[in-house]
């Protein structure tokens, strides 16, 4: 009886941390998305030959578009309606009109772990998030927002649709395949169960 107990112990400290270590943290802050990540690979949009206006198009490991709308996804060099705005990084950026029931995604080829984006509106609005993740945010207008989001369980599909029909725009896209672990909170409840297990083991020691 005296081993038996501990190893059940034992199995369900296990459990609950493979619970624990399959998570979805989102990010509002680039800084922070980037220290909890690595190996990322990242576009800015800077090929001035994009075929814009453009329904989809395939970027090395995703392809970028826009359904379910009346416009099609274009770019600042080529069409600068939207101003200068969406451009955090470089001189160019994307963005489609979310009007109607336009919808903006990305597809990746394979499973990934971890997505960031920055995402500007031309006017203020609650942007959500869909596909295979779900969350919403708030964006003031012309103000780029980071979005952030790393799992333990890969995805390959990320939607946008943001209330009030306003201009998307989209820069600065980091993301990566790597296996990522929540370190802080494995690590947290490893003490809790060895803990657990010691004071455990000293009770049926007596």
């Amino acid at each position: 009886m005296k081993k038996v107990l501990p190893a059940v112990l034992v199995l369900v400290f296990l459990l609950s941390v493979s619970q624990a270590i399959a998570a979805t943290t989102f990010y509002t802050d680039r800084s922070a998305f980037n220290m909890a990540v690595s190996g990322l690979n990242f576009e800015s949009f800077e090929d001035a030959n994009l075929p814009v206006p453009f329904e989809s198009y395939a970027f090395s490991g995703f392809t970028l578009g826009e359904t379910n709308g009346i416009d099609a996804v274009t770019d600042v060099i080529h069409n600068s309606a939207f101003g200068s705005y969406p451009v955090t990084d470089g001189r160019n950026a994307v963005w489609y009109d979310d009007n109607g029931s336009s919808i903006g995604y990305f597809h990746f080829n394979s499973g990934i772990k971890a997505f960031g984006i920055d995402v500007t509106t031309d006017e203020m609005n609650t942007m959500t998030v869909g596909g295979d993740v779900s969350y919403s945010f708030g964006l003031l207008a012309n103000t780029p927002q980071f979005f952030g989001v790393i799992s333990t369980d890969s995805f390959a599909d990320v939607t946008f649709d943001a209330s009030g029909g306003p201009l998307v725009g989209f820069d600065s896209l980091s993301f990566t395949e790597e296996t990522v672990v929540p370190i802080p909170a494995a690590v947290w409840l490893l003490g809790t169960g060895l803990v657990g297990l010691m004071g455990a083991r000293k009770k049926f020691q007596h």
